[in-house]
């Protein structure tokens, strides 16, 4: 399993983004690996697309649609979001919550590798960040 990052995902959806190839060629190199997202990530990804694509409805359908069938979600609870803040407080305010509660989903589901374009992952809880 990997943990896949909103910014990943905008990058694999996005032709006009900067690491667009480069997640293709990631995605079309792992994607055999079953792909988890939290919700708050499937969250921020739809905010972001309905941003970069000028509210292309369609688009943002399609996208949704493709997550859902092929991305499992971990949806939180109270108890992730409390271990999650303790995560944000433990790397000083160095990461934000969403990513805290990736970490914390990571370290539940023994998830050690993230698809991300986000250098604040190196160097925490034994994650490796494929990029």
């Amino acid at each position: 399993m990997i943990l896949v990052d909103s910014n990943y995902i905008i990058s694999l959806f996005i032709d006009s983004e900067k690491n667009h190839k480069r997640a293709k060629k990631l995605f079309e190199r792992l994607s055999d690996n079953k792909l988890v997202i939290t919700n708050t990530i499937l969250i921020e990804t739809m905010n972001l697309v309905i941003d970069r694509l000028n509210h292309n409805i369609k688009a943002l359908t399609e996208i949704y649609n493709i997550i859902k069938r092929d991305f499992k979600i971990i949806y939180e609870d109270k108890n992730l979001i409390e271990k999650s803040m303790k995560t944000v407080i433990k790397y000083n305010g160095t990461i934000g919550l969403a990513d805290a509660i990736s970490i914390e989903v990571m370290k539940e589901l023994n998830i050690y590798e993230i698809f991300s374009f986000d250098k604040h992952f190196d160097n925490k809880e034994k994650i490796v960040r494929i990029h």
